[in-house]
């Protein structure tokens, strides 16, 4: 894994709409506030945020966060990673790992209907699941509070550069992470950030409503000039199993 000191000043890490200043990756208001005032007095050329998706233990996505840094800092970019609690992954991974033995000696490995009896017997599970996952998104972004926060200090920070001397500002977003950003897109409007450059989504798990209601607004007043969205072909999304 990688050590708090190596990523300590590319994560921000909240749960339940709170800045977490517990575990191996804490953080705390002010040492953030600071992180990204810092940030951007060094005049990047790149400003990347990233949203990752559900099903992310918070040590996976710290290691994420460590393993990119060389590709990032060959290419001028600096990132600032959301690391937000996505819920009750340890039981999902406790179901398939009891279940996987029998389901190979069953099945001759996983297929079509492992897919089947995954998502019913998980129905329960995934729709708490999700429903934490919005409502974690959501909150980060409620008024005060920490995705609120970054946000404000960000544009704040912005806005103390010259013209020409700001960074080109990326969003990027996995999965669930579009709901994330589809959030911070909303209060980055309210605050009247600058346009950001480029919003890249991942296979988003965004509702349609959402993304009309959080996104398209955004790309409609140009405060987002391009929207780049990756997908599974139908092949490939269906030869991938739900596990």
């Amino acid at each position: 894994g990688f050590t708090i000191t190596a990523i300590r000043e590319h994560y921000i890490h909240i749960d339940d709409g709170r800045f977490d200043p517990y575990g191996d990756y804490y953080s705390e208001a002010n040492e953030t506030r600071e992180i990204i005032y810092q940030i951007v007095r060094n005049k990047p050329e790149h400003l990347l945020l990233y949203a990752h998706g559900g099903l992310n233990s918070v040590e996976s996505s710290a290691a994420r966060v460590g393993k990119w840094q060389p590709v990032f800092k060959e290419n001028g970019i600096r990132d600032i990673h959301f690391l937000w609690e996505t819920g009750l992954y340890e039981e999902i991974g406790d179901l398939l790992r009891s279940k996987l033995g029998f389901t190979e000696r069953r099945a001759a490995g996983i297929n079509d209907w492992w897919d089947r009896m995954f998502e019913r017997s998980t129905q329960s599970v995934g729709s708490a699941l999700w429903k934490e996952m919005r409502s974690g998104a959501e909150s980060a972004f409620l008024p005060s509070y920490a995705g609120d926060q970054c946000i404000a200090w960000l544009v704040e920070a912005l806005k103390e550069l010259p013209e020409g001397t700001r960074p080109k500002l990326h969003l990027v977003g996995h999965s669930a992470g579009s709901i994330w950003l589809g959030h911070l897109l909303r209060q980055w409007q309210h605050y009247r950030g600058f346009p950001i450059n480029n919003l890249v989504l991942f296979a988003p798990a965004c509702t349609h409503e959402f993304f009309v209601s959080h996104i398209k607004p955004a790309l409609s007043k140009a405060m987002v000039k391009e929207l780049h969205h990756f997908l599974l072909d139908d092949e490939t999304e269906h030869e991938d199993n739900v596990s």
